[in-house]
């Protein structure tokens, strides 16, 4: 699966800059950037506890029931093209991301907790239109790697690969042998609860970059759609609701390019 996810973050990227290229012959010159990304995220997928647990069965004294946030992995490729004396850039990535997020259960009265696991991988890719704000795009500077503060927002879709990605974990003395072990409840799980295929949403950033390669910036991905499916079955026995979850995703991403040319 992650051998599938690498040629179809290469596919992405390299399609799109072949795409640019051939666009600009009829528009004139511009810069065109490619490169790779590192970073790191914490993520949250929203209203679980009302997805798995939508009627009072317990005094709401004796409980809690908290949503936490996660913390994963970023990487991909990117391109980006600047177009000609404009202080403006069309950025498209396409990167591998591990977006979780965890349930908290705890039973106050019979001192038993659980913790239900999120554990999503998703190819984003996101298409930002970025702005730099102290670039003068009519100058002689427009050939060369810009540098300098800038700000991006768009539009990104995201793919689950893992829409299984989920576990159970008991704790706490209160546990009765009558309850199911954590392998059945997490096949139960498995079996109601489902990662939506697709996320749809919109990216911000902000970011630097220094004069040579390097870029660092702040991003920030509110998801708009469901990613969290519940599959009503005969089996359904934990009372599941379908629900909207949406997913919230901070990262620092640093982005190194690799190769700048100028396309006619």
């Amino acid at each position: 699966m992650k051998t599938f996810q690498i040629l179809i973050i290469f596919f992405i990227v390299f399609s799109t800059e072949k795409s640019l290229s051939q666009t600009q012959e009829f528009s004139g010159e511009g810069h065109l950037v490619w490169g790779f990304t590192l970073g790191g995220n914490r993520s949250i997928i929203t209203h679980l506890e009302y997805t798995t647990l939508s009627e009072p069965y317990f005094d709401k004294a004796s409980y809690s029931l908290t949503t936490e946030r996660r913390s994963g992995f970023t990487g991909g490729l990117f391109t980006n093209f600047k177009f000609k004396n404009a202080p403006v850039t069309l950025y498209v990535e396409a990167a591998y991301s591990s977006q979780s997020s965890r349930l908290f259960f705890d039973n106050y009265q019979k001192d038993f907790n659980y913790k239900m696991s999120f554990k999503y991988d998703y190819i984003n890719v996101p298409i930002l239109v970025i702005w730099h704000p102290f670039l003068d795009g009519s100058s002689e500077n427009n050939k060369e790697y810009i540098s300098g503060i800038h700000i991006g927002i768009g539009p990104q879709i995201g793919f689950n690969t893992a829409p299984h990605a989920i576990s159970y974990e008991h704790g706490g003395p209160g546990y009765e042998p009558a309850f199911d072990s954590d392998p059945v409840m997490t096949e139960k799980l498995v079996s109601v609860l489902r990662g939506s295929f697709a996320n749809v949403g919109a990216t911000a950033e902000i970011g630097v970059m220094f004069p040579g390669v390097i870029d660092v910036n702040f991003r920030y991905h509110q998801g708009i759609s469901d990613a969290v499916k519940t599959i009503y079955s005969p089996f359904n026995s934990l009372n599941f609701v379908e629900n909207p979850n949406r997913i919230g995703v901070f990262q620092v991403v640093v982005k190194f390019g690799i190769s700048k040319f100028v396309v006619k």
